[in-house]
């Protein structure tokens, strides 16, 4: 979750007042020197992506212990448990 507008204001009121550089205020504040220098040129966050949404490449490991996962989900929701304990043991 990104930082409040109040709280953004709230740092470059104290930058200006204080005359801090963009590197003092981030140290003073514990934030990084981007978002000091961000917040400068734009104090509300965006809200929408410039760039299309990353695919994950799946693995056929990973796609196998969904696999399992659901299985062991399933079994459990009906109260199978000699079957959740089979699962369990690999």
């Amino acid at each position: 979750m990104g930082c409040s507008i109040d709280f953004r204001r709230k740092v470059l009121e104290i930058n200006d007042r204080d005359r801090l550089s963009v590197e003092e205020t981030a140290n003073r504040f514990g934030i990084s020197k981007s978002s000091v220098s961000r917040w400068a040129k734009r104090l509300e966050p965006c809200r929408t992506r410039n760039k299309p949404a990353t695919k994950i490449a799946w693995s056929d490991s990973s796609v196998m212990w969904i696999r399992i996962l659901m299985r062991i989900s399933m079994n459990v929701r009906s109260g199978s448990d000699a079957a959740s304990a089979a699962y369990a043991r690999h």
